[in-house]
């Protein structure tokens, strides 16, 4: 996994942040990806474009969709200057091995090991100071390819505890409610079982096209913004429950 490397007279003063973003493209999304690009674009890139000046050289982001196969949106953990406003197109939502099943588990054993490979780069790059590493993932379906069941969730357990050498990382695992998703019970169990550090419920909205439309932004803002939240994932902690209610959070 490719990283854009520091420049150590500018970046080695601060706290390096990696986040990976994985973004559910299934057959359910179909009807928002325009918007669902867009979105990748303008409350992704856009709104890391915007923080403060300051954190820009400290940033290192990427970005995978997935359905039956998991796919980059671009290559490797880039610094915000290296991606244009328009790097993410609709035609990359679309391709074969999107639109059909959700390989939700494979995809986030896949996107961990990505951030901690690329956390060891930082790592090693930066005398092996520990990195702040953040994985999200944003879903409105239950897991259908392999692995599955109690197994799938197991092995991502796993790989949350142990695989920690060269990063402190956050999980957050996100539910965007399309109306052809999973019960918030069945995703709260997952997320759960997975040892994820937090759940974000992301269901006030209604199921029809243009409230989906409207609320994806908001959404993938909301998500962004989280990889930017200054924390300490310590082990043991147990996952977090948070409902988003438009307009009224809080980090």
């Amino acid at each position: 996994m490719l990283v854009t490397p520091y420049n150590f007279s500018q970046e080695s003063r601060g706290e390096p942040i990696l986040i990976n973003m994985l973004v559910d493209c299934s057959g359910s999304m179909d009807p928002i990806k325009p918007e669902l690009a867009n979105s990748l674009n303008e409350a992704y890139i856009g709104a890391l474009n915007g923080v403060n000046r300051s954190q820009w050289p400290l940033l290192r982001i990427h970005a995978e969709v997935f359905s039956d196969e998991s796919f980059p949106l671009w290559d490797g953990f880039k610094a915000i200057w290296e991606l244009s406003p328009n790097t993410v197109r609709l035609s990359q939502l679309n391709g074969s091995g999107l639109g059909g099943g959700t390989a939700l588990f494979q995809s986030i054993k896949d996107g961990y090991r990505q951030l901690m490979d690329a956390s060891k780069k930082m790592s090693e790059q930066l005398n092996n100071r520990i990195v702040n590493a953040k994985l999200i993932v944003l879903t409105d379906g239950a897991n259908n390819r392999d692995p599955q069941g109690n197994s799938g969730m197991s092995q991502i357990r796993q790989m949350f505890i142990c695989e920690r050498s060269y990063a402190s990382p956050n999980t957050y695992l996100a539910y965007f409610k399309t109306g052809q998703g999973v019960s918030e019970k069945e995703f709260t169990d997952t997320a759960t079982a997975c040892a994820f550090n937090e759940v974000l419920i992301f269901d006030q909205h209604g199921t029809d096209i243009s409230s989906l439309r409207r609320q994806i932004r908001h959404t993938i803002k909301l998500l962004s913004d989280r990889g930017l939240a200054r924390e300490v994932n310590r082990p043991g902690d147990g996952t977090k429950i948070r409902r988003v209610t438009p307009g009224a959070i809080t980090w």
